[in-house]
């Protein structure tokens, strides 16, 4: 005879033939996860522990006339009485602000370094600290909120799913160390300095039409050096001696003028480099050129 090992349930196969009783599963990590709902503490004879068809919602069959589970699917002791719980597909259905307390999750980030460079490797990885030790009685935890029960049973499916992933722990391409460095504890290696680099600094010259007020900007001031050069020349011609200074009153040799470069001076012309100027101010013929 079986009967439904939840504590609650009243069922067995002679009261109620009509219904299907469901062995525990084969897969160890499951069957503990449901001897942990049951409150069935873990030995070493369970073979004979079923659960009936009752504490399983319609979803969690397979499609067909006779009634299989699908996997992962655990029962729930009190379905049908408030509990929310879904075995299989609504653990994302509870509200968010419910935080599993017994499920928690670090990551960590393992880097290697070589002698020449320092190549870095992130891998998370979850770990579980959860105490086999305890035990869910159904009698005890009635008065829990299901949304926290649910929270600790999806969590717990989250953490097999997860130990069931296959982590290579030497990746090629790595040299792995005794121990994970975490990422504050990294120094970065330095690049070697080479020779300085000087890049040449050219400027390309191109000459860009000007625009009309430029161009009338520009002519006016080639007509006005146009007509001081003249009447420099016409001075000269008159036998008017007319010498540059610069701001100190310094005297500029035609030499070095920019003025009369053109001009042509006679050979005993009078003409001291470098002396203080004096003399009478009518000589003197300021000029200010702009262009």
């Amino acid at each position: 005879m079986k009967s439904c090992a939840v504590k609650s349930c009243r069922n067995d196969s002679l009261k109620r033939p009509d219904l299907t009783f469901f062995n525990l599963p084969k897969d160890s990590v499951l069957k503990e996860e449901w001897l942990e709902i049951l409150g069935i503490k873990r030995r070493e004879h369970n073979q004979n522990v079923t659960v009936c068809e009752n504490h399983f919602k319609e979803k969690d069959f397979r499609a067909g006339k006779k009634k299989e589970l699908k996997s992962h699917v655990v029962p729930i002791p009190n379905l049908g009485k408030g509990d929310l719980i879904d075995s299989d597909d609504d653990f994302m259905d509870f509200s968010p602000d419910v935080i599993p307390e017994m499920f928690q999750v670090t990551a960590e980030v393992h880097a290697v370094q070589s002698q020449h460079d320092l190549k870095q490797e992130g891998s998370g990885y979850l770990e579980e600290q959860i105490d086999q030790n305890t035990s869910i009685d159904q009698d005890s935890e009635s008065g829990r909120r299901p949304s926290r029960k649910a929270a600790q049973i999806a969590a717990k499916k989250i953490y097999n799913t997860a130990r069931n992933i296959p982590v290579s722990n030497n990746p090629e391409g790595f040299e792995a160390n005794s121990s994970p460095k975490s990422v504050s504890s990294i120094s970065k290696s330095k690049s070697k300095k080479g020779p300085p680099i000087y890049v040449d600094l050219e400027m390309d010259c191109c000459d860009d039409d000007l625009s009309p007020i430029q161009a009338a900007l520009d002519n006016h001031e080639l007509a006005h050096y146009n007509m001081v050069v003249r009447h420099l020349k016409e001075l000269v011609a008159a036998d008017v001696k007319v010498m540059e200074v610069d701001l100190d009153g310094l005297l500029i040799p035609p030499s070095e003028s920019i003025i009369f470069k053109d001009f042509i001076f006679p050979p005993n012309a009078n003409l001291n480099k470098g002396k203080q100027v004096i003399s009478d101010p009518t000589i003197i013929v300021p000029v200010t050129l702009s262009g």
